[in-house]
């Protein structure tokens, strides 16, 4: 699945860590969030929600006569009017190509038509690994965000794909870098906002009962949103994808589940570095199967083959001392045991037979890809950068003092409906930033390099599932009836370090076999596994 090339991992730390502006630059923040019922983190374009999008470098709105939540009525009719369902737009916003509006002036009353785009019978495809399908036109429009002291920026004559084959619910805002030249950061980069095409970005904790935010910063660093030090590796190489764009890759060297209070840890990865993407749109992490065995062991998880989960007692690993450490060479991230809980005690309706409620690990095999990949599990409790110009991306521990409040993210939607109707006006600079300093090329504010002699590329393979589901179901030892979760053993009295039970006999490789599909459906993004023959009837949502 992976290939790991020559294998040479002595990471060196470099003495010197780059300076940063006195002063602080004038870096753009816009402000990120994720909704109730929704675990994935939204930035506002114009009045259209778009996901935070780190794997390819353009904005693409969904064209909503193609979608499956709005319907064209007489469709043979050059008058058809379209209506959407509003579920979905309240949620998301949509882009309609034109609108119809009525005016009245000395000659009487007109109803024209305004155009809200134009498009340019350029048709692509946006390149994805991790089955999102998102082909469309280039268009043009008049667009603009919202920055988090909630000034305006005009996004002028600005290129976009309007997607009008999709499987997601929302559209994305692109932040790699681009050999075409688009993208927002090209954009901000050529009205010279940006000293180089870069971006970081601080989520906090997601939780599917209450509101998330984050925020995002275009072309910066804010030293007030982490803890410890910054360190900054060159990107990993990769094959299996054509996209020719620079992606958040790089090694991971160990994962660890360690008791806070007595130090004790016990090895997930046993030795074997690991190259992983880091991807937003994901929910889930996607670990070597046999990392997934040993996390399941360490908190006495069950596997349900029915519904293809690992089953927990929520409050085993909520009231744990448990911490859970990704290692990077010399970087240490820290996270609580709990961030591997899809959800929380309060969101599931499992529950054992003993009445405690039941949780659900999030982590999925990497096969289920064809590639590992670190999602929010881990973007959560780390901040993140990259110098797409430079090749370099960097990490750190984020700062949990660090607040976004609720109060933001209202005001910028206030703002954007409020610039949309001509009743605010654009600013042309962003404010100064005494925290911020603007990433340059091959130059990340505070980052500590890493020197080093590795030689590892990553490779996107097949998705498959068949051979990590035959190994998974050894493990099965739970029923779910009528929402009650039946386990044929008695689970552990402990959560956290326990003597390692080794499972190096393990092997997730197999023929190619089903799919994956970043799936979105009503309200809920989820990860569901479809056949490539279409065996279960769906593609799209």
């Amino acid at each position: 699945m992976l290939f790991l090339g020559l294998f040479c991992c002595a990471f060196r730390p470099s003495t010197a860590t780059t300076t940063s502006s006195a002063k602080g630059d004038p870096v753009i923040t816009v402000p990120l969030a994720a909704p109730s019922g929704d675990r994935f983190y939204n930035a506002y374009v114009s009045d259209v929600a778009v996901r935070l999008d780190l794997l390819q470098p353009d904005l693409w709105i969904p064209d909503p006569n193609y979608q499956s939540y709005c319907d064209r009525s007489n469709s043979s009719n050059a008058t058809a009017t379209l209506s959407c369902n509003s579920d979905v737009t309240s949620r998301y916003g949509v882009l309609y190509e034109d609108f119809t509006t009525t005016y009245t002036d000395s000659e009487g009353t007109a109803t024209v038509t305004v155009d809200m785009l134009e498009r340019s019978e350029n048709y692509v495809s946006i390149p994805y690994p991790n089955g999102i399908v998102a082909d469309g036109e280039v268009a043009m429009a008049d667009l603009y965000f919202v920055d988090s002291q909630e000034e305006v920026f005009p996004l002028d004559s600005f290129n976009f794909i309007y997607v009008n084959d999709t499987n997601m619910m929302a559209g994305g805002l692109g932040l790699a870098n681009n050999p075409r030249g688009t993208g927002i950061l090209n954009y901000l980069y050529n009205a010279e906002m940006i000293e180089s095409r870069g971006y970081s970005a601080f989520l906090s904790e997601d939780d599917v009962d209450d509101d998330a935010y984050g925020e995002l910063l275009l072309g910066g660093v804010d030293r007030s949103m982490f803890t410890g030090d910054l360190v900054s590796f060159p990107v990993l190489p990769y094959e299996g994808l054509d996209s020719g764009s620079t992606l958040p890759t790089v090694l991971l060297t160990d994962l660890k589940v360690v008791n806070a209070n007595t130090s004790q840890s016990v090895s997930l990865l046993s030795g074997n570095s690991e190259p992983v993407l880091l991807d937003p749109r994901m929910s889930f992490n996607f670990l070597p199967l046999d990392v997934i065995i040993r996390l399941a062991l360490q908190t006495n998880a069950f596997y349900n083959k029915e519904r293809g989960e690992w089953i927990v007692k929520c409050s085993d690993v909520e009231d744990s001392d448990a911490e859970f450490h990704y290692n990077f060479g010399p970087l240490t991230i820290k996270a609580p045991l709990s961030s591997f809980l899809y959800g929380s005690s309060n969101d599931t309706g499992l529950r054992f037979s003993s009445g405690s409620k039941a949780c659900l690990l999030n982590v999925n095999p990497s096969s289920y890809l064809g590639y590992s990949c670190l999602g929010l599990p881990f973007l959560t409790n780390a901040y993140f950068v990259m110098d797409n110009d430079g090749g370099n991306i960097a990490l750190a521990n984020k700062n949990t003092d660090h607040k976004v409040g609720a109060h933001l993210y209202t005001d910028i939607k206030t703002t954007t409906s409020d610039y949309s109707s001509g009743s605010s006006t654009s600013s042309s600079l962003p404010s100064l930033n005494p925290s911020a300093s603007f990433i340059k090329s091959g130059s990340i504010p505070w980052a500590t390099k890493v020197n080093s002699t590795q030689t590892v590329t990553m490779t996107f393979g097949s998705a498959n599932s068949t051979a990590a589901e035959a190994i998974m179901t050894r493990y099965s030892q739970a029923s779910i009836i009528s929402g009650e979760v039946i386990v044929t053993r008695e689970p552990s009295s402990t959560v956290g370090p326990t003597t390692h039970i080794s499972s190096d006999s393990l092997s997730s490789s197999a023929a190619a076999g089903p799919g994956i599909v970043h799936w979105e459906h009503g309200n809920n993004e989820k990860t569901l596994i479809y056949s490539t023959i279409l065996m279960f009837g769906f593609l799209g949502g």
